[in-house]
């Protein structure tokens, strides 16, 4: 679809996406993607010849979406950061979503935000606020629009969908800032017992460092967090992060420039950065999803059982054979899709649909 539209745009004129006209930059950027992606069907056919599928259970279509984000992760890393961010908007995907959801604008405080309403869910739903993934450097509404319009539609409930500020320009603590404002705001309008703290990756260390945040002050917290490859620290190395670097899209390196961009190295070890750091005790019951062959394997592990041992209610469920984010990709994957039913199935369990009357 990629490769189609942007070719459509050089040879025929501008389109647009969502009403908004593409520019040619971006269209570029798409077409750039496009042709990777041409380029990983086609070596992910000739590698799959002579030794079958990369991972088991990777189907073909899988196989090659996995090289694409690889190949254009190497490109992208060349690039300065906030010409990364633009990039990877660049190639984000229509949401296949978009006509059973309704999207309004906020302010949750100063920080914008968005409503994501599935269609027949009401105002009395529960609420998942979500926070993205993106190395703290990039992710927007665009790249994860489906992803949480399918968690919404899986847990029947309301997404609050916050865009905290990145870096650069805007270092740490400044997501943290908007993370904790963001679920102060709505904890006014409604009791955080109605609400589930969620995010991908970076997001997901930002859900958690909220979480703390706000139990160190001695504030209420939300029923329960769900948390999708979180990030949870900056500072690990070795490991699953080399290890696994051959079957994930990212580079060993690429988390150490992503980590330096967010925070100085003297904060690496913060728990508002890393939470693997943090005293756990006290946080609600999470839900910890991670890919058997993802790179930060080893760390989410390793702070489950801090968890545990703090005495939180941990359910971790490791994946076989699935790389870090796994779950943007259930248009293609239903290993994808029953991730995130396990995820709304756990959000319904953890906050109750109220019952029609």
């Amino acid at each position: 679809t990629t490769l189609f539209r942007s070719i459509w745009m050089l040879l025929v004129g501008p389109i647009t996406n969502g009403g908004e006209v593409v520019p040619k930059r971006m269209n570029m950027d798409m077409l750039r993607f496009g042709l990777r992606f041409l380029g990983a069907i086609l070596s992910t056919a000739w590698s799959r010849l002579g030794r079958g599928p990369a991972r088991p259970s990777w189907s073909f279509l899988f196989e090659a979406t996995v090289l694409a984000m690889r190949r254009t992760g190497r490109f992208m890393s060349r690039l300065d950061p906030l010409e990364q961010r633009r990039a990877w908007r660049a190639i984000a995907q229509p949401n296949a979503l978009a006509a059973e959801i309704r999207v309004q604008a906020v302010k949750a405080d100063t920080v914008p935000a968005r409503w994501i309403i599935p269609v027949g869910v009401g105002d009395d739903a529960p609420v998942i606020v979500y926070f993205h993934g993106g190395s703290y450097r990039y992710g927007s509404f665009e790249s994860h629009a489906e992803l949480v319009s399918r968690l919404g539609k899986a847990a029947a409930a309301r997404v609050l969908f916050v865009e905290y500020r990145l870096a650069p320009p805007d270092r740490f603590p400044a997501a943290v800032d908007d993370a904790v404002a963001a679920l102060r705001w709505l904890g006014r309008a409604q009791p955080l017992s109605r609400i589930v703290v969620s995010g991908d990756s970076a997001g997901g260390a930002l859900a958690l460092a909220a979480l703390i945040a706000l139990r160190d002050a001695g504030e209420p917290l939300p029923r329960a967090a769900l948390l999708i490859c979180p990030w949870v620290d900056v500072s690990a190395r070795n490991g699953s992060l080399s290890e696994n670097a051959q079957w994930d899209w990212a580079l060993p390196a690429d988390f150490i420039d992503w980590a330096a961009g967010y925070a100085d190295e003297a904060a690496w070890q913060d728990p508002r950065v890393s939470p693997s750091y943090a005293n756990l005790a006290g946080l609600p019951p999470l839900l910890i999803q991670v890919g058997g062959a993802e790179m930060l394997l080893d760390q989410v592990r390793a702070f489950a059982l801090k968890a545990e041992a703090a005495g939180v209610a941990v359910r971790l469920t490791v994946e076989p054979d699935m790389i870090h984010n796994w779950q943007l990709l259930a248009s293609i994957s239903t290993v994808a899709a029953r991730s995130i039913a396990e995820a709304g199935a756990f959000v319904r369990e953890q906050v109750p649909v109220p019952l029609v009357a």
